[in-house]
């Protein structure tokens, strides 16, 4: 089965990953938005002054996840772009041949940006790069059993990426081969039309950000009870209860400073500097709502990451912010407000009742893209039951789409007509083949989410001269009708706010803008 191509609006640098291009020229010398808190040649202080002759990757001292792997993309202004694909090809086979870094993960993920379009000379022909890159790419994909993510770090990158991705499907390539069948496509799109609607609002759970490693509820519980001190046999007794107790019981062996339960768990959710795919994926939707029930700040710090920050509640206002972000059951930058025993949800209603009434909000209102949730939280059906009773007798479509790992025909008799399910495996019969189609599910999907970014992308790159080489005629028609408003803002800078006119060429501004005048 070959491998997959995503396309992430995001930073690198801090992706979840196995392996990733670190672009450097032939004498290893990297711009200094690669250079984090050191740099490279300071790390590995022994390495030669360039990379041996015939080479475009060199392979460096590395243990852990996310092993860097310096690669020359910097070819000067005057080559053709696929110098750029030969630099690709070698860092996907070198990085292929090493194996994989993380667990978890069905195959091996590498990472790279859209080379050579910063310090390595292709910055004004950047459309020509991804013309190259991308059929380079997904021939590797025929051959190593990895997948891929081109990682850009502007909007107006991610854009072109995508555009070239359907260039790469009108010639005949399979942008997801073997993966989602037809129908999951098509709920992909129908969602990401929800998108651009400004109707999907996206529920976030544990499922999202386990693709970073993090525990899953069971686990959390399981770590936090050993870390409390119950032995093994303890442990396995503790089991027969239900996880709201196991949690209750957990935090009377911590003791009785109120937070020690919040700083337990935080130390178990702490995702460093990473994050995960999903979590990237996600951040780069055209969606301003979102709500969690996790504890982590991986998906706020991949939406600081394309500059388009959330508001995160009860924590921060959001009556400024472009979107915003309700952490339902606290932040492990609150640890006192993390919501997780028997007692934090009795008492839920009465402390979090303006939490709830957003969310009974977004029911009413908006489509809810449940994704990595399994719907058992008490919390929620207290809020759903409100919902319901009080749309009775009103004409509605359901409540939202469920993106389910697994096929439960039980749970899903459970919520009747109120959600749709959106499966990306069905039901194994035996424990083996329940964690392999489960590592299967993980991976079908990211790219799910993949495929409704793809379809949900706006054509933000069209005016922008480096993409020249990506617009149809269509496209090149639409950019000079334009030309005309756009030489007359350039001359008009200032506008009259009190002339009535300003606020219609505001608004002519503002798509400029989206399009990447």
């Amino acid at each position: 089965m070959a491998g997959h191509l995503f396309v992430v609006h995001g930073d690198l640098r801090t992706l979840h990953c196995d392996h990733w291009l670190l672009p450097v020229d032939s004498g290893l010398s990297a711009s200094r938005s690669w250079n984090r808190t050191a740099t490279w040649k300071q790390i590995w202080p022994d390495l030669p002054r360039y990379i041996p002759d015939g080479s475009r990757v060199l392979e460096v001292p590395w243990t852990g996840p996310r092993r860097p792997w310096p690669t020359n993309v910097a070819s000067g202004s005057r080559t053709a772009a696929s110098w750029q694909a030969r630099s690709v090809r070698e860092f996907l086979v070198a990085a292929a041949a090493a194996g994989p870094t993380l667990e978890g993960r069905e195959r091996p993920l590498l990472a790279l940006p859209v080379v050579g379009t910063g310090y390595g000379g292709k910055r004004r022909w950047a459309g020509d790069v991804l013309r190259a890159i991308l059929p380079e790419i997904y021939d590797c994909l025929q051959e190593l059993h990895v997948d891929v993510a081109l990682v850009t770090w502007t909007e107006q990158d991610f854009a072109a990426a995508q555009a070239t991705r359907r260039e790469c499907a009108s010639a005949g390539r399979s942008l997801w081969p073997d993966a989602l069948g037809p129908k999951l496509r098509a709920r992909a799109q129908e969602l990401a039309l929800l998108a651009a609607r400004n109707r999907l609002v996206v529920f976030m759970g544990a499922g999202v950000s386990a693709n970073a490693g993090l525990p899953t509820w069971t686990e959390l519980l399981d770590r936090l009870a050993e870390g409390a001190g119950f032995t093994e046999r303890e442990r396995r007794g503790m089991q027969s209860l239900g996880p709201l107790d196991q949690a209750q019981l957990i935090a009377r062996r911590l003791g009785p400073e109120p937070q020690a339960l919040g700083n337990a768990v935080k130390a178990h959710v702490d995702l460093g500097d990473t994050v995960a795919i999903s979590h990237a994926l996600l951040a780069g939707l055209p969606v301003n709502e979102f709500i969690t029930t996790n504890y982590d700040d991986g998906f706020e710090r991949a939406c600081a990451a394309i500059r388009r920050p959330v508001a995160r509640l009860p924590y921060a206002p959001a009556t400024n912010a472009e979107r915003w972000l309700l952490k339902m059951h606290g932040c492990v930058t609150a640890p006192g407000d993390i919501v997780l025993t028997r007692q934090d949800y009795l008492r839920y209603a009465e402390r979090s009742a303006a939490l709830a009434g957003i969310v009974q909000a977004m029911l009413i209102t908006r489509h809810m893209l449940f994704v990595g949730f399994s719907l058992n939280d008490d919390n929620f059906h207290r809020i759903v039951d409100a919902v319901r009773r009080a749309l009775v007798g009103a004409e509605r479509d359901g409540l939202g789409s469920v993106v389910s790992l697994m096929a439960n025909p039980v749970v899903e008799q459970l919520w009747g007509d109120d959600l749709q399910w959106i499966h990306l495996a069905g039901a194994a019969t035996t424990e083996r083949g329940r964690r392999k189609t489960l590592a299967s599910a993980a991976r079908r999907f990211d790219i799910f989410l993949d495929c409704l970014s793809f379809h949900a992308a706006a054509p933000s790159h069209v005016l922008n001269p480096r993409f020249e080489a990506l617009l149809s005629d269509g496209e090149r028609a639409l950019r000079e009708a334009l030309q005309p408003a756009r030489e007359w803002l350039s001359a008009h800078p200032n506008l009259d706010a009190s002339d009535p006119a300003s606020a219609a060429w505001a608004r002519v501004a503002a798509l400029l803008s989206d399009l990447g005048g």
